[in-house]
């Protein structure tokens, strides 16, 4: 029996899956081109391996977000880094060598090798100088700052910030220590929300040592890698 002419067994390798491809090779050794079935499914192994390795990832991202602060609507709208990216994690285990180079889109969100959840915030300040209620003056520099805020932990509730954007001359969490209270993680999520809709972003500058604070509204945008200098 002569072999099939090869176009006709290349458009038949097409509509066969991986199984049905394994097959011929076992039951019809005389009649198919074993290199050309292996490479066929060698192609399909290429479709089908980047699909599912970003459906787990999509699923181990949102799996770690789950008790965590933040809205479930909110962080499933947000784009994920792609894959896990390692050099995020510094020396110490803190999330912060997210760059602005890192990020395709102006906030994502990921989580690590060690299933910890952070959200990176990449945004603009429009104010260069601005002077606080204590007529303290303010230097925001006309370039793009990237907050990362993290799940400090595996399994607890504690988050840190970390990255360019935690100096304090940044507004975004202005004045709050690198361990968040329950109040800046609602402050922070607020902000985020702030910052989709192009709204002023929510400042509090402390007042003395009494824990009380003066609430300003900084115009702020999400930032984009062509600000950077």
């Amino acid at each position: 029996m002569y072999p099939l002419n090869k176009w006709i067994i290349l458009q038949l390798n097409n509509y066969l899956d991986n199984i049905e491809l394994k097959n011929l090779i076992l039951t019809n050794k005389q009649l198919f081109d074993k290199d050309d079935i292996i490479v066929q499914i060698n192609k399909n192994k290429s479709y089908v391996k980047p699909y599912f390795y970003h459906l787990r990832l999509n699923s181990s991202v949102l799996r770690s977000f789950k008790d965590t602060f933040f809205p479930e609507r909110l962080i499933s709208s947000l784009p994920q880094f792609y894959p896990i990216h390692p050099h995020h994690v510094g020396a110490t285990d803190y999330i912060d060598r997210v760059r602005a180079t890192d990020m395709t889109h102006p906030i994502m969100i990921g989580c690590d090798q060690y299933n910890r959840p952070y959200i990176s915030i990449m945004y603009h300040c429009n104010e260069s100088t601005y002077k606080n209620w204590n007529d303290d003056e303010c230097n925001w520099k006309n370039n793009t700052t990237v907050l990362t805020c993290f799940q400090r932990y595996t399994n607890g509730t504690t988050w840190c910030k970390a990255g360019s954007g935690t100096y304090s001359t940044y507004p975004l969490l202005y004045g709050t220590n690198t361990y968040l209270t329950p109040d800046e993680k609602t402050l922070l999520v607020k902000n985020i929300l702030r910052l989709l809709c192009n709204e002023k972003i929510e400042v509090r500058f402390p007042r003395g040592w009494n824990d009380e604070f003066e609430t300003e509204y900084i115009d702020c945008t999400l930032g984009s890698r062509k600000y950077k200098k």
